[in-house]
């Protein structure tokens, strides 16, 4: 399976096309008001004096509203330590809780709160920047004070009752813990679990759902995008089953919402670089694959396109590299209702397409199913069904080349078993709908193609052709579309070159 840090970096903002903006931070509520903080003018001398910062702290802060100083600031390493430790000094010593008697707390109190939330925002809103601008620059943050310092005093503002600051301070979290499980450490921090714990629970409980915005919800899941390409971090969220389904439940929600469905396909696209995590999200209940497909089929946007192929492409190559793990995936993806992923990549590969890694994807499993049908289409896999009695639209029935190539295979298997049981199936007292459709379409392809079938049919059961037509009545629509097309089969010389001319 490819690295994971080279195929992360093709769907980062500058990958996978331009036209789905910057992955990140594409929302425009977060980017307005983000731009909004970073702009806003901050009274130094005030917040100094009220939280006691040293003269020298205060100049360092004061760079964050001049890019050129900050930029000259952050080129020296000591200077830019600095920086850091004055940003978490004054974040740790603003406080933002009310009280919890309401009687205590007057206008003024609430005036003072209004700026220190939009101190916090501010001070949140540049980290970021900076984080963001180069992401070495996390290991500056994470050598202030003790080791968890940083982390500690950012834990403080996920509980914190404003939209901005929590998801400034999660992205930060989640920026940090990646950069500090980059240097492959052997076990997962205490931090790690906390926060993980914390993402899939802001997620899964309704109450805290019901009251998040789209807003914070989309960037929980953002946390989650960063956190997910670390392997121990992928096997410790697949711990817990609720875990998958919460991400089910944003494929399955009504909204229009795509950035959510597109950052939860995202976070599966990761676990899928794990094997063993390949399987399991190919085993959840409810079927996470399956409903990916569905939002692909009801919404093809070129960005949900693309991440769903990238999830089917690992799944596959987990496939090839370990056959063990998913022996029936190919089947599974084949026969899916509405003509499976076969019918689903043809529909997609009729539009144009100005992605070359979309566009790879697509040739890829495009000939992963060619050749998974060709094994499917076996003389061996009809009889199996057949003899099984676990009749389907399988492809073997539907492929020409599977009918030219086994007729006689068919006709010669134990002097006819195979038709007998086609033929004693359709006067079945008792059938299925589904499987008396499919036992019509096979007898019809049997004649169809076999140059003596109508002959052969009539020697191994002289009343097949009388209760074929009689099931052109049948209540079912497709059983009596199968039972027409099977009669004309018997009753036209060349039923291929009928067929073109009706067309």
């Amino acid at each position: 399976m490819a690295a994971l840090s080279s195929n992360v970096r093709r769907v980062m903002p500058g990958g996978f096309g331009g036209e789905d903006l910057d992955i990140f931070h594409c929302m425009d509520e977060e980017r307005t008001r983000t731009e909004a903080c970073l702009n806003s003018n901050i009274d130094w001398g005030r917040v100094a004096s009220q939280y006691g910062l040293a003269p020298e702290q205060l100049n360092l802060l004061e760079a964050l509203k001049t890019p050129a100083r900050l930029s000259q600031l952050l080129a020296h390493e000591q200077e830019a330590l600095n920086l850091a430790e004055s940003c978490m000094t004054l974040l740790n010593r603003i406080d933002v809780l009310r009280p919890k008697e309401p009687g205590e707390w007057t206008k003024e109190n609430e005036m003072e709160l209004q700026n220190a939330i939009k101190n916090i925002q501010y001070l949140l809103c540049h980290i970021e920047q900076i984080l963001l601008e180069d992401r070495r620059r996390c290991q500056i943050f994470l050598s202030v004070g003790k080791m968890g310092t940083t982390f500690n005093i950012l834990v403080r503002h996920l509980s914190v009752d404003d939209d901005l600051i929590l998801i400034k301070a999660a992205f930060i979290f989640a920026m940090l813990i990646r950069w500090d499980c980059s240097r492959d450490l052997p076990k997962m921090g205490n931090h790690t679990a906390m926060f993980l714990q914390w993402c899939s629970s802001m997620l899964k409980d309704e109450p805290k759902k019901e009251a998040m915005t789209d807003m914070v919800i989309t960037k929980v899941l953002e946390c989650l995008m960063e956190l997910l390409q670390i392997d121990i971090n992928r096997i410790h969220f697949c711990a817990s089953e609720r875990n998958l389904r919460m991400l089910y439940d944003i494929l399955n929600a009504k909204s229009d919402y795509v950035q959510q469905v597109y950052n939860a396909s995202f976070c599966i696209w990761l676990l899928t670089f794990n094997r063993e995590l390949a399987k399991t999200v190919v085993d959840s209940r409810p079927k996470i694959v399956d409903k990916l497909l569905e939002r692909l089929r009801d919404s093809p946007k070129a960005k949900l396109v693309r991440i769903t192929l990238a999830i089917i492409k690992n799944i596959v190559q987990a496939s090839l590299e370990a056959p063990e793990l998913l022996p029936t995936f190919a089947e599974e993806m084949v026969n899916m209702p509405h003509g499976g992923l076969p019918r689903l990549l043809f529909t997609l590969k009729l539009r144009q397409w100005d992605d070359l890694e979309l566009e790879e994807s697509l040739n890829f499993l495009d000939q992963w199913c060619e050749k998974a049908v060709d094994e499917m289409c076996s003389f061996d896999a009809y009889r199996k069904e057949i003899e099984g009695r676990t009749i389907s639209w399988s492809p073997v029935h539907t492929s020409d080349k599977f009918w030219q190539t086994s007729v006689f295979e068919i006709e010669n298997y134990q002097s006819g078993k195979l038709i007998k049981f086609l033929c004693h199936y359709i006067q079945s007292p008792t059938p299925v709908d589904l499987e008396l459709a499919v036992c019509l379409h096979d007898l019809g392809e049997f004649v169809r193609v076999h140059p003596r079938g109508r002959d052969i049919l009539k020697a191994l059961d002289p009343n097949a052709k009388n209760r074929i037509m009689l099931l052109m009545d049948h209540q079912n629509d497709r059983v009596k579309k199968e039972a027409l097309i099977a009669t004309q089969k018997l009753m036209v010389s060349n039923y291929d070159l009928f067929s073109r001319s009706m067309s």
